[in-house]
């Protein structure tokens, strides 16, 4: 049944546009990103990502993510697809439930997850933040928070943590992730951050950087949640 999860999740998310004609378009974007370790050789990403959110009624909406790329250092693609559920009580306020699933090409290891996420927006600020759980037998959970301040010049920046835990290993990702917008709804990305890596009660931690270009579209040229799953957050592999 795994197996059906992905596939189904990326029908959806790919659904033209015009199959769900009495609904908004709120917001998306597509971005290409590539991101690498400072001193670890081939340890790096490609990755293309695609997100649109529709909203059913003013404080109903649905989003779906679908990203997918390649690992240099294993050599193996991956594909990572999520669904969410957002109820907007007010303009500022969000909460959503969420779930995806995330498989790496020839590993045989299709991953299912699920959740619940909540954002608020200030007047030149947001954050927002999410807890998941995945259905892979060692009790993982992943969970993060982000946020960050609008301006004119840069275009936006993010400041963002992510931990992935199990009972003998966790990741703790610090990315600090910056847009300028170059030409109508196109920006260049940068992002730098650190992945701390504790297992069997050593740590260790390396620097990464990330470029790429993203391009927003609809009524808010966004979004209202991130993309989740743990390979999206990983800068190589």
């Amino acid at each position: 049944m795994k197996t059906h999860i992905l596939a189904a999740i990326s029908a959806i998310t790919l659904l033209p546009l015009d199959a769900t004609a009495q609904t908004v378009l709120n917001g998306g974007e597509l971005e290409f990103r590539y991101s690498a370790f400072t001193d670890l050789d081939d340890a790096d990403k490609t990755q293309f990502a695609g997100s649109y959110e529709l909203g059913f009624s003013p404080t109903f909406a649905f989003q779906g993510d679908v990203s997918a790329g390649n690992f240099g250092f294993i050599d193996e693609w991956f594909l990572n697809g999520t669904l969410h559920g957002i109820y907007q009580p007010t303009e500022r306020a969000s909460f959503g439930v969420f779930f995806g699933s995330e498989t790496i090409a020839d590993l045989d290891n299709e991953n299912p997850y699920f959740g619940i996420e909540a954002a608020y927006e200030f007047n030149l600020a947001y954050m927002q933040g999410y807890a998941n759980i995945f259905e892979d037998g060692d009790d993982t959970v992943q969970y993060g928070i982000s946020g960050g301040l609008a301006s004119r010049g840069l275009g936006y920046n993010r400041l963002s943590i992510d931990r992935i835990e199990d009972d003998d290993t966790s990741f703790t990702r610090y990315a600090l992730l910056g847009g300028f917008e170059i030409a109508n709804s196109v920006s260049l990305v940068g992002e730098f951050g650190t992945l701390e890596v504790e297992a069997d009660g050593n740590s260790d931690s390396e620097t990464f950087f990330g470029l790429g270009v993203r391009y927003g579209f609809g009524r808010d040229g966004k979004t209202t949640f991130d993309r989740r799953g743990s390979l999206t957050i990983l800068p190589g592999l």
